[in-house]
């Protein structure tokens, strides 16, 4: 069974025009965008956990994911999980998460390099935005590793972090 039959039989048809976004792959999961027929037909991102990866490590990823948006759904500047997650098996072939689609243009398109061209005023906003999102993830006593401009979007003039998969518990050290 491929992915979009998938998706569609343990949601019920939920999510209609699944379509891949393979531009915006991350190292463990595959993105898919998709219409929400349950919320007036909002666009959703669908994560994958990439099904080549061993039941143990998809489980954890999904779990650690679920548990950190979860932990911050009523921030604002973090991507939200839609309301509903599904449960699966470790016989079901691939382990899936549900979350708000975000519009608007990446910080960058890879790792290392910004490359959204914005005056100084607006660069000052979205680096105080993202200040503030990071300084709300220490004050729980987590860190994120895998903060880079292509995990961040700016929607309107909001600052929106969009992958929690790479939140650790912080060390308490002197």
């Amino acid at each position: 069974m491929n992915i979009r039959d998938f998706i569609q039989a343990k949601t019920r048809g939920r999510y209609d025009q699944i379509t891949e976004m393979a531009q915006e792959e991350g190292g463990f999961g595959r993105l898919y965008k998709a219409i929400d027929t349950e919320r007036q037909n909002r666009d959703v991102c669908i994560k994958v956990i990439k099904p080549h990866l061993s039941k143990e490590l998809q489980i954890k990823l999904w779990h650690e994911e679920v548990q950190a948006l979860e932990l911050y759904r009523n921030r604002s500047g973090i991507v939200h999980l839609v309301e509903k997650q599904y449960e699966f098996t470790d016989d079901d072939p691939y382990w899936f998460l549900v979350m708000e689609y975000v519009h608007g243009k990446r910080l960058g398109a890879s790792k290392y390099r910004i490359d959204l061209d914005v005056e100084e005023d607006q660069a000052i906003r979205i680096v105080f935005q993202l200040c503030s999102v990071i300084y709300s993830i220490h004050l729980r006593g987590k860190y994120h590793q895998d903060i880079f401009p292509d995990n961040v979007k700016i929607q309107g003039e909001d600052v929106i972090l969009l992958d929690l998969g790479g939140m650790r518990e912080a060390e308490r050290r002197s």
